[in-house]
């Protein structure tokens, strides 16, 4: 491994307290995103972070593989028995005070299952969006100390709707690296122009986000139809990938837009292309933690965006972007139109929307109030007196998988 061994969970005289983060794959996408913010960033003087995939390690995951103890590999489907004892014995080795589930599926219901039959002290579940059925979600509620949501609205639906207790609801908001995305100036501009030999003058548009159907990209490319009728000269960025990708590119091919609608794929120079496009759009059926939208806003983006889950407490309709009902293409078109007509509109959204981030998706301030979450459900724990957890202000609320074989530790030789 990595990094020193940490105490084991039965040595509370040692401060460093280890947590095992548990998902499914990091392949690249939001909750991958905030994973890799939170275990790359705790304070290694207080937290050593592990990191465990139940099936790949995805691309995030094995580039963390180099930073911390990460394993992988566990499961081929959710209903294989063994894998569910190798996690626990995974548990019972490493030792972790604190596992930290990622994601609501059957399969990290049951990962919570194997923490408690190894007899992890805390275990606690990060919630990015509101997943699964209501009543498996209640029924395996003792097996988490705490349910973590990064918007105040899902916080009050996991109580009011899920029935989850309010004492073990906790709002942590998510976050962004403000100095990797931020508004670049004029000069750091014409990448993208360069590249796909598009002129000058021309405007970009784009859209971030991998390319599943809750994302809607067919509603991007219909907007993309209807600004071109009024601005010709427009080009289209969908940064992202997925298994929508061929059929978007054919819807694009059958519009008669594709010489305009360029596929970028997963990309590293996410914050470089940002500060090339004069718009940005957000066309989701649903959202939860809608990252993408947060880098946008913190590079200084106008943002036009559905009302889909979360994003109108992200975005102040008129004043940081504009909203539209899901699927309402005519309505996004006009305000993307609105925008390239009126540059100096564009960068009052945009200044806008950069002080809101810079307020609220402080990456920061996210890695602080889980140490702080970690830190204070672990003594209270141990029973240490005059614990006041911190709550929302409002309300407490190798990287090839090994099926058949012991969980891989992605990086070690095989």
């Amino acid at each position: 491994m990595r990094t020193a061994r940490s105490p084991g969970r039965n040595d509370h005289s040692k401060e460093v307290l280890k947590v095992m983060f548990v998902t499914t794959s990091l392949e690249v996408g939001g909750a991958a995103s905030l994973l890799s913010h939170l275990v790359r960033r705790l304070d290694r003087e207080r937290f050593s972070p592990e990191l465990c995939c139940l099936r790949s390690p995805g691309a995030w995951g094995t580039a963390i593989s180099e930073e911390i103890p990460t394993f992988a590999g566990l499961l081929k489907h959710k209903y294989q028995f063994q894998g569910w004892q190798r996690l626990a014995r995974l548990f019972r080795e490493r030792e972790p005070q604190i596992v930290a589930t990622l994601g609501g599926g059957d399969e990290i219901l049951l990962s919570r299952l194997s923490a408690r039959t190894a007899g992890v002290p805390l275990t606690v579940a990060v919630l990015p969006t509101t997943a699964g059925k209501q009543r498996w979600v209640r029924l395996f509620t003792p097996l988490a100390d705490a349910y973590v949501a990064a918007a105040e609205t899902h916080a009050q639906r996991l109580v009011q709707t899920y029935r989850l207790p309010a004492s073990k609801v906790h709002h942590v908001p998510g976050g962004v690296d403000l100095k990797k995305f931020y508004p670049r100036p004029a000069v750091a501009q014409g990448h993208l122009h360069r590249e796909h030999d598009i002129p000058s003058d021309a405007h970009l548009l784009g859209i971030v986000g991998a390319l599943q159907p809750e994302k809607n990209h067919e509603m991007f490319l219909r907007v993309a139809t209807m600004v071109r009728i009024h601005v010709p000269r427009s080009h289209f960025f969908i940064v992202g990938d997925g298994p929508e990708r061929a059929r978007l590119e054919d819807t694009a091919a059958r519009w008669g837009i594709r010489d305009a609608v360029h596929f970028l794929g997963n990309r590293p120079d996410v914050p470089d292309l940002l500060a090339e496009l004069d718009v940005v759009l957000c066309t989701s059926n649903h959202e939860a933690n809608p990252v993408s939208v947060w880098e946008a806003m913190a590079s200084g983006k106008p943002i036009v965006a559905t009302r889909a889950g979360y994003l109108p407490e992200t975005i102040r309709d008129g004043e940081s972007g504009f909203l539209v009902i899901p699927g309402q293409a005519e309505k996004m078109c006009q305000y993307a139109l609105q925008i390239l007509r009126d540059p100096l509109l564009g960068r009052k959204l945009g200044n806008n929307a950069r002080h809101w981030a810079e307020k609220h998706v402080d990456v920061e301030r996210m890695v602080a109030g889980y140490e702080r979450l970690f830190k204070d459900l672990h003594a209270q724990k141990q029973g240490q007196p005059n614990l006041v957890i911190p709550q929302s202000s409002e309300a407490p609320w190798s990287a090839e998988p090994a099926w058949n074989a012991e969980p891989v530790a992605v990086g070690d030789e095989q």
